[in-house]
């Protein structure tokens, strides 16, 4: 994938969520509840943060700067020391937010501890935490937690952080024009 592609995809997904945030806000669509609509807007939008993470940290990954353990972080495994007293991988799910600090703690001059203080990292963390309770419920899922207003805001931090993602270690200001 180049990384043209990359922000197609990062687009598309951007973009869908966008159309349906702004057509349940100007009910354009009246065929559309709220109840049935505001998942998708925050998978969409939680969707696109994670692909584009995930394509940087493919490409990170071959950075010469970097160690095994640091490598396999975006295959989403980790070394742990074997029963025959050797390295081996094994599979150990990063999450997004963790995957997003690591781009920036290691291709940006961006002081991780400094960014966890910040709204922006606080959002994310609240974006990440209500895509997993949709992805995962557990016998505490409440609906009422899942709102419009709810989604509107996880669609704006996603954007905000793969812009601010994109120009900290990529260097460029733009994405697609966002």
């Amino acid at each position: 994938m180049q990384a043209n592609n990359l922000f197609e995809y990062a687009n598309t997904l951007v973009e869908s969520s966008k159309d349906l945030l702004n057509d349940m806000k100007n009910g354009y669509s009246v065929s559309y509840r709220e109840h049935d609509i505001v998942p998708a807007i925050i998978f969409c939008s939680w969707a696109a943060l994670e692909g584009y993470i995930n394509y940087i940290g493919s490409i990170a990954k071959y950075a010469k700067k970097l160690e095994q353990h640091e490598r396999i972080v975006f295959d989403d495994k980790e070394l742990v020391l074997g029963e025959k007293g050797f390295f081996e991988e094994r599979k150990k799910y990063q999450s997004t937010a963790k995957k997003y600090l690591f781009l920036l703690e290691r291709f940006s001059k961006v002081s991780c501890d400094s960014f966890r203080r910040t709204k922006l990292w606080g959002d994310i963390k609240n974006a990440e935490i209500l895509r997993n309770a949709l992805i995962h419920p557990k016998e505490s899922l409440v609906k009422n937690e899942y709102s419009l207003k709810k989604a509107e805001d996880i669609h704006n931090t996603t954007l905000d952080a793969i812009k601010y993602l994109n120009k900290k270690t990529l260097k460029s200001s733009k994405v697609n024009g966002w």
